[in-house]
């Protein structure tokens, strides 16, 4: 309590001492804020407050957009809409340029090309389209009248699609690709202003340009004076022109002595061939020349080969036709031999068989054969829907059976051929292997000494 006291005395002390000079600024400062505060809203309460400069500024930048929006309203509502313009106007825009860039191209080759070049060229091109047309006439001739049919439906289609109304192009693509073929129209004037008017050149340019052509000027000059009037040769090239006039002279009378014995031996053996050869070309003209070997070798080899294929084409004609087998007679062939199999496995099984097993499997299989019977006729818990069924499908199957064997389908001659070629070498690879079981060949004497018990198993 006695602390508490103390404290309270320390402030009381604190509370009766001068404030600070900063404290004593700042609360004069607040205190004035507040007097004109409750001044103004003293005046608003009395009449309309004036607005402040912010507020102000912010009324007069709306008002300006607002009548800026009128403005650009009224200019749309005034201005005429623009054309609507079909889907493919700017790709038909662009193929009348590339046309007309063709034919510009086409006009100056033909200025440029000869005579007989433009003659021949145009000739060529009303052959290709007279071809065409005959060739047009040809295949509707030809046509079969499902294609003329077709093709009638494709040119109505055609012309309908022609006198539709063409779908218009979306504004915003239209905008924007008329402002950028203007733009590029702008750029082409611009450029052929400036090649057909080209600017000035700079000062120091044209200078230089000046200088460069006074020089070609001048060295053209020089060359043409030099070739008017050629300097003196130097005594170098008076040295190498006596030099080159002598070896001239040199071979020049060389040309002129007579060829040696060898050159002139074989140039006679040469000409004597040559006139023999026109000797045997003449006799040719005047009457039949004689094959020579290799000629009548490959003749006779010839009229050697016609005598065959004559005799192989009289051999096929002359050959009795093959019956058609039918179509599944191999595949009957295949369960025929199936069925032998396993009848020889059933014998084979039952010769090994114990009586009383035999018995029983054979009465097993008759009970089986009996319900089947049974079942197939009609008996047993059968509904009359399954019956009904059953007689159908067994009708069904009756009826193909007959028709299989009153008009069976027949295989293809080639499938008959070469399947009978391959049942007829497996039959002979069957048959070796079954004489090579019947008598085995003899065993080796050496496979007889390391296998003495050979016999034995």
């Amino acid at each position: 309590r006695r602390s508490a006291d103390r404290r309270r005395v320390e402030i009381e002390a604190m509370a009766s001492e001068p404030a600070p000079a900063a404290i004593e600024y700042f609360t004069k400062r607040a205190d004035e804020e507040r007097k004109m505060q409750e001044e103004a809203r003293r005046r608003s309460n009395d009449g309309a407050a004036e607005a402040s400069v912010a507020t102000r500024y912010f009324e007069r930048d709306a008002s300006a957009r607002a009548s800026e929006i009128e403005a650009s309203r009224a200019l749309v509502n005034d201005k005429t809409p623009d054309e609507v313009l079909p889907v493919d106007y700017f790709r038909k825009l662009g193929e009348a340029e590339l046309a007309a860039k063709a034919k510009a191209r086409l006009d100056m080759a033909s200025k440029e090309m000869p005579i007989g070049i433009r003659y021949f060229t145009a000739k060529g091109e009303e052959d290709k389209a007279r071809a065409l047309a005959k060739q047009r006439a040809l295949s509707d001739a030809t046509m079969s009248d499902a294609t003329r049919h077709f093709h009638r439906i494709e040119d109505e289609k055609e012309a309908a699609r022609l006198l539709e109304e063409p779908e218009p192009m979306p504004a915003a693509i239209r905008k924007f690709t008329l402002a950028e073929y203007a733009a590029r129209d702008r750029k082409k004037a611009e450029i052929r202003e400036m090649h057909d008017n080209p600017p000035d050149m700079a000062v120091g340019t044209a200078y230089f340009t000046k200088m460069m052509n006074d020089r070609a000027a001048e060295q053209k000059a020089e060359i043409e004076s030099l070739k008017a009037n050629p300097p003196p040769a130097s005594a170098a090239g008076q040295h190498f022109e006596k030099l080159e006039n002598q070896r001239k002279l040199e071979i020049e009378a060389l040309m002129n002595e007579p060829a040696p014995a060898a050159i002139e031996y074989f140039t006679n053996k040469a000409n004597e061939e040559k006139r023999a050869q026109e000797e045997a070309m003449k006799r040719t003209g005047d009457g039949p020349v004689e094959a020579s070997v290799a000629t009548q070798h490959f003749e006779k080899q010839k009229s050697m080969r016609l005598r065959q294929m004559e005799s192989n084409r009289a051999l096929v004609q002359n050959k009795a036709s093959e019956e058609a087998l039918p179509i599944d007679y191999f595949t009957k062939l295949g369960e025929a031999e199936t069925a032998a199999k396993a009848q020889s496995k059933h014998d084979l099984a039952e010769s090994q068989m114990p009586d009383a097993v035999r018995y029983f499997t054979a009465m097993a299989e008759e009970e089986k054969a009996a319900k089947l019977a049974e079942f197939e006729e009609g008996g047993g818990e059968m509904s009359v829907a399954t019956a009904y069924f059953n007689r159908l499908a067994a009708e069904e199957k009756a009826e193909r059976l007959r028709m299989a064997e009153e008009e069976p389908e027949r295989m293809p001659m080639a499938i008959q051929k070469f399947t009978l070629a391959a049942e007829e070498k497996r039959q002979k690879k069957k048959a070796a292997l079954e004489e090579l079981k019947a008598n085995p060949p003899p065993v080796p004497v050496g496979v007889t000494h390391f296998t003495p018990d050979a016999d034995q198993l």
